[in-house]
Order: C-alpha cells, then sequence, then structure tokens
C-alpha cells in the first residue's frame, strides 16, 4: 500500500487527467470535423451519439476544465474508441476498393493490420465497460 497522496499530488492528478480529457475531445473533433463550422457539427454527433453533453465538450475542447469526473473520463475513453473504429472502416473500406481496381495489388499485410488493430481496439473497448 502506497503513501496517501497529498493535497497537491492530487491536483495535479486531477489536472493531469483533465489535460488528457481535453486531448481526447480534440482529437474526436478532428477526426470528425470536416471544413469550417466542422468542429460544431463534430461535437453535435458526439453529443447524439455518445450521450456527452454539447457544453461539457466544448468546456473541455477549449481546455478550461480543472477536473474531470471519473464517469465521464470513461464515456469520453469509449467514445474515443469509438471515433477509432469508424476510422479503421473507413480503412477496410480504402482497402477493399483498392483490391477491387487493381488487380495485382496485394493489400493483404495492409488488410491483416487493419484486422490486428481492430481486435486490439476491442479488446480495449471491453476493458473499459
Amino acid at each position: 500500500m502506497g503513501a496517501p497522496e497529498t493535497g497537491s499530488e492530487r491536483q495535479m492528478t486531477e489536472e493531469k487527467e483533465a489535460k488528457r480529457a481535453t486531448r481526447l475531445v480534440r482529437e474526436m473533433i478532428h477526426l470528425r470535423s470536416s471544413g469550417p463550422g466542422g468542429s460544431k457539427r463534430a461535437m453535435e454527433a458526439i453529443e447524439r451519439e455518445h450521450k456527452i453533453g454539447f457544453w461539457q465538450l466544448d468546456h473541455l475542447r477549449k481546455g478550461k476544465a480543472k477536473t474531470i469526473r471519473v464517469s465521464l473520463m470513461v464515456q469520453l475513453q469509449q467514445a474515443y474508441l469509438a471515433v477509432c473504429e469508424q476510422q479503421l472502416r473507413r480503412l477496410e473500406e480504402r482497402i477493399k476498393v483498392e483490391r477491387a481496381t487493381q488487380e495485382n495489388a496485394d493489400y493483404d499485410d495492409l488488410a491483416a493490420e487493419v484486422s490486428n488493430l481492430a481486435s486490439r481496439l476491442q479488446a480495449r473497448r471491453n476493458a473499459l465497460r
């Protein structure tokens, strides 16, 4: 059993988690947005799909949060992994298109790598449940 955290250590840990949450939110918005006004639409989609409030997302995106609830952090992690999973599905689709349009192209190694990443991502999502 380790030594109990002091107030300043706890504050540093809370601030570190809040910064991590900000990074996750910004990355999700970046991956979901396209063009001017994309941030707002991305946050609305994240709110709709993952039940995380628009203003919570905005607060985190702007880096204003000093602390974050554990339950919200878990929600953000699950949402982030879902966005990553969407990116993997896009890659899978691109590989299918390339295979279909190029007769002699060998995409087996890329397909295997995407499949491996998808398995690892699913394991991470299961660990959060």
